[in-house]
Formats: C-alpha cells, structure tokens, sequence
C-alpha cells in the first residue's frame, strides 16, 4: 500500500504565498538569487520579484535553489522602481535594513507586524499585497530604496556581525511573518475554545472540538512532516552541475527552470496603480515657505514618514490630498484678498 504524504495544514497555508512578495532590489550574484528561491520554497512563499538585477537567472541561480525552483522560475524583473510601481501598484513595503539612520529609527520585524494589523484588523483577509525589501548584496538598501516603504525593520542578529547573507535574511523574514500569522491563528482559536467552553449552550463532546484540532496543529507543528525515508533522501539529492549531468538531465532542468519574462503584470491580483499625493504635499509645504528640495532631511521627507509608517489606505490617501488642496484654494484665496486690501502679510496677524 502506497504510503500517502502528509500535506502541511499551517493555519495561512492557503494564501500566504501569494499575498507575501519577496523583492531583492539590485542583486549581485545569480547564486544567491537561487538559495533566495530555495528559502522561499521552505516557507512556502511563491512570489519574487527582481528589481535592476546585476545577473543573469542562469544554471548557476537554478542548482542554487535546487527543487525550490517555482520562484526563481516564476520570478519577475523589472528595470526599476517607476517600472516596479507601474505594474505592481499598491500595497505595504516592509524594507529590511540592517542599518540605523538618525532620521529614522529600525523596529523589529515583530512588532512591526503587531502595529500593522491594529491599524488594519483586516489586512491579512483582504488582497493588499505584502512586500518584503531586500538590498543588493554589498551594502543594503538606500535611502531612494526606502522613499516609498512603509516601514523600515530589521531582523534581529544576536552577535558582532549584524549583516545577514540575503538568503538567510529571506529565510528569517518569511519565517517571522509566517509565525506571526500562525501564533495569532492560536490565539483566535484559544479564545473561540474559552467562549464555548464557558457558554454552555453546547454538548460537551462539541466544546472541546476547536481545542482537539488546535491540539492537532500544535502536534504538527512540533513534528510538521510525515515522509519516508526514500523520500527524504530523494529531495536530499544535490542539483548535478553541468559537468556531471548528461544531455537528457540538462535538459529536464532547462525545461523545468526557464528564465523568466521581463516584467508581466502581476497574476490575478486585483491592483490599483500606486497611489501617493507626494506632489500634492510638496506644493502644500512651499505654500507655506518651506523648502522640500534641497536636503535630504526636510519637511516633505519627514512629512512622508510619518505618513507612510501609519499604512494609510488608499482613501485615506485620497481624503489626505483633498484637504490639502482645499487649504491650498483657501490660502491663495485669503492671499489674494489681502492684495486686493493693500495689506502686507508681514503686517497681517496670521
């Protein structure tokens, strides 16, 4: 009798591999691109994307990823970030950094994830896409790279040397969210098995039900994979390098990793274009005097910040730059009235 695998039932199991996106902005070497896709593949994440690539997908990034082939093979590139948010549209960027600025100050990870899903109870059910933001290789992402992210985190490395390879820091992300969503699972069920429990309206068989599957799940957990041993040494086995395998094998690994397209359009995901009123806001602020132009440090990008770190929606994003151009009318207005009056606004109580 054939022995059946056990399929992994992880509460989020379900979504998370389209609705959690890996990006590595400007990678370096292809090799790492291919041990990216086989981390992803351990934590069952399908999507990733390329921003300006420094290499080619080929046969070195494929044996790298070994049989976790489906992101490198479905992987999508884009020439640069206009290209990434053309297509791509809106969402909440995570960019993972190692480095503290002065300007803005690292959050864990976690706690980021905590904050997230209070300001949006209902993120992890709706189709706003996650991204995670990994730097190239050499020195991480730029402040230009994380203009536009929502927030800034880190991993969290324990020794001397907080730089981690980008695989490993792949790995260590997906693995913190993906335990995110499932510890919170946990809790939701520990709270439905204290209502029932308590209610009294049930047959004792019938209240205990959710706690038998949680107690299930806590069990997979522990020991998540039930595959032979044949099986085991089977996805064990090493990608052969092109020296070592012969013609027929070489070509069930091209056929089976082509590289791919230039950026296609995101599969089946409902996605409005990225929205952001930046222009709306710098003209608010010279409105008003201030210079947005010059320094990296200034009104507009602290404004921005703020802003951003808050996961505003679309429409409150939209509420946002009507006020504004509402105060702007409002400020030309009573400019031009004072004009029309002789008055000069130095001289104006404001």
């Amino acid at each position: 009798m054939e022995k059946k695998k056990k399929e992994w039932t992880a509460p989020g199991a379900q979504f998370f591999g389209s609705k959690v996106t890996v990006v590595l902005v400007r990678p370096i070497y292809a090799r790492n691109i291919g041990y990216v896709s086989r981390s992803m593949g351990n934590m069952g994440c399908d999507r990733l994307v390329l921003i300006q690539p420094g290499c080619a997908l080929d046969a070195e990034a494929r044996q790298a990823a070994s049989r976790a082939q489906r992101a490198l093979r479905h992987s999508v590139i884009y020439d640069d970030w206009k290209h990434f948010f053309e297509s791509e549209g809106d969402g909440i960027r995570i960019g993972l950094t190692a480095r503290g600025r002065k300007i803005r100050k690292n959050h864990r990870l976690e706690s980021t994830l905590e904050k997230m899903t209070r300001n949006r109870s209902d993120l992890w059910q709706d189709e706003t896409p996650i991204y995670l933001i990994f730097g190239p290789e050499d020195h991480g992402l730029t402040m230009d790279d994380l203009k536009f992210c929502h927030h800034w985190c880190s991993l969290g490395a324990f020794g001397y040397y907080p730089s981690l390879n980008i695989s490993h820091a792949v790995l260590l992300g997906l693995y913190n969210v993906r335990r995110f969503l499932e510890l919170r699972e946990l809790e939701n069920s520990d709270r439905q098995v204290t209502r029932e429990t308590h209610s009294g309206n049930s047959p004792n068989e019938e209240k205990y039900e959710v706690f038998e599957s949680l107690q299930s799940w806590k069990e997979q957990w522990e020991q998540p994979s039930d595959i032979a041993e044949d099986e085991v040494r089977e996805i064990e086995k090493p990608v052969l390098s092109e020296e070592d395998s012969s013609d027929n094998d070489l070509a069930k690994v091209d056929d089976a990793a082509k590289p791919p397209e230039l950026a296609p359009a995101r599969p089946g995901a409902k996605l409005k274009p990225f929205y952001y009123p930046e222009d709306t806001i710098r003209d608010w602020l010279e409105s008003m005097g201030l210079n947005t132009r010059e320094k990296k440090v200034n009104a507009l990008s602290v404004l921005n910040r703020m802003i951003l770190e808050s996961d505003p929606t679309r429409k409150e994003l939209q509420i946002l730059e009507t006020l504004l151009q509402q105060n702007m009318r409002m400020l030309r207005q009573s400019g031009a009235v004072r004009r029309q009056r002789g008055i000069n606004p130095s001289d104006h109580d404001l």
